[in-house]
């Protein structure tokens, strides 16, 4: 069994496929071309939702202050994880397979840009302080107390959480399956 990696809650990360990154520069934003150009990373406490590859589509919930105990029922039952990430099983040989790194940066260069999601950005080159590993994600998500679900299709997921009050975050749903309703 690979080594579990454990972030720390404070520090940033960028996690990525690969492994010869020596410096982060900034560029454009992905969909909004009117902002400057930014170098992204994850605060620690939110890094497992970046803990599979890049284009695999992914629904990660967790219960904040917001949450309605009907929702915290309905979504988390009688789990005891605080984040719950279901991924497509089209995706599960892809995720087996995947080595990630995750580049370490300290908060010094970079700015808040989203407390709830742990986003942080930065408008200058950035060089990593430190890179990790992480081989066994699928034993790094569970090893960090994610409760994994591995669902034919996340659509109607999707619609259900969009509509809760629960603290969501839904990455690269473009890249999933079609509706099957």
């Amino acid at each position: 069994m690979a080594k579990l990696w454990q972030p720390q809650s404070e520090a940033l990360y960028h996690l990525s496929e690969d492994a010869t990154i020596s410096q982060f520069t900034p560029r454009p934003h992905p969909r909004q071309a009117e902002h400057p150009d930014l170098v992204w990373a994850i605060q620690g406490s939110h890094v497992v939702n970046y803990l599979l590859p890049r284009d695999c589509p992914r629904i990660c919930i967790r219960c904040d202050q917001h949450t309605s105990a009907a929702d915290q029922a309905r979504f988390f039952g009688l789990s005891t994880a605080a984040t719950i990430i279901a991924v497509e099983q089209a995706w599960l040989e892809r995720i087996r397979a995947t080595t990630l790194y995750a580049y370490q940066f300290s908060q010094a260069y970079f700015e808040q840009s989203d407390a709830a999601a742990g986003y942080w950005i930065s408008l200058s080159t950035v060089t990593p302080q430190a890179l990790h590993s992480i081989d066994d994600l699928l034993g790094q998500l569970v090893g960090l107390g994610v409760e994994l679900r591995i669902m034919p299709n996340l659509w109607r997921l999707q619609q259900a959480v969009a509509q809760s009050t629960l603290q969501f975050s839904m990455i690269r749903m473009r890249n999933a399956q079609p509706s099957s309703e």
